[in-house]
Order: C-alpha cells, then sequence, then structure tokens
C-alpha cells in the first residue's frame, strides 16, 4: 500500500470513528499513545506506536504533538521525549530536583528529631512534607 492510500485509509477510519470533532478525535489518540509508553516501561518506536494506534506517520506527529502540549501545560511533572525514532515519557527536570531536595530534607529533619523523645512516629517526613506542600501552594 502506498503513502498516500495509507493516509486516505487512516482518513477514512478517523471519519467513521470520529468523535464530535476531529480535534476530540486526536486528542483521544493521544491519550491512548500517554497509556501506551506509560504501561511499555521502555521507549517504543515511532513504528510500534504507529502500529499499537492504527494511524500513518503524520497523523502520529500530531497525536504526539497534542500529547506533548497537554503535558507541558497541565504541569503533570512528565515530558514527552523524542529521540531517534523513539518515544518515551520522562520525569521533569523539576520535579526530580524537588523529589531530590524534598529526599534531602527529610533525611535532615529525621536526623534532627531522631532523639527518640517523640516516639516512632515519623514527624520529620510529616514537617517536611507539609512544609513542602506549603510552599507549593503559594506559587
Amino acid at each position: 500500500m502506498t503513502q498516500a492510500q495509507d493516509e486516505t485509509q487512516d482518513t477514512q477510519n478517523i471519519q467513521d470513528n470520529q468523535p464530535a470533532s476531529e480535534q476530540e478525535f486526536f486528542t483521544q489518540l493521544a491519550m491512548a499513545a500517554e497509556s501506551l509508553l506509560f504501561v511499555s516501561g521502555r521507549p517504543l518506536t515511532y513504528i510500534e506506536l504507529r502500529k499499537l494506534l492504527d494511524v500513518h506517520d503524520t497523523h502520529l506527529t500530531r497525536i504526539l504533538d497534542i500529547l506533548a502540549g497537554q503535558l507541558e501545560s497541565q504541569h503533570r511533572g512528565i515530558r514527552l521525549q523524542r529521540l531517534e525514532g523513539q518515544v518515551q515519557l520522562v520525569t521533569a527536570v523539576l520535579v526530580a530536583l524537588c523529589g531530590g531536595a524534598g529526599a534531602i530534607a527529610r533525611f535532615a529533619v529525621d536526623a534532627t528529631v531522631e532523639g527518640g523523645w517523640l516516639g516512632e512516629f515519623p514527624w520529620g517526613t510529616l514537617v517536611v512534607n507539609l512544609s513542602g506542600t506549603f510552599v507549593l501552594g503559594q506559587s
């Protein structure tokens, strides 16, 4: 099958299965792509994604662009990474840095209150998590 025939078939599939709008259809495919990338545990090739989503290259590019935009605009802490014909979800750098800072802070506070006079409750973790929540709520 030629590329033009593939695109025609994709367009026919879109029209047959199309929700209220073409944009909604591509948004639903972006959600499906996110699910596939999330559960795969490894980068997926464009060919694998194309086959799994049953779309052509041009539509896959649009789907991935929509997904990347959603992840960025919703500040969900993950990003879409495309490299050498593969696609994967990765943790955003800021999330990783804040997670590392939180771990260090929990360790420091736990070490400070470790004297045992507060019992077995993880007070350091509680204090750091509550303060982190407060800081994030202020931004």
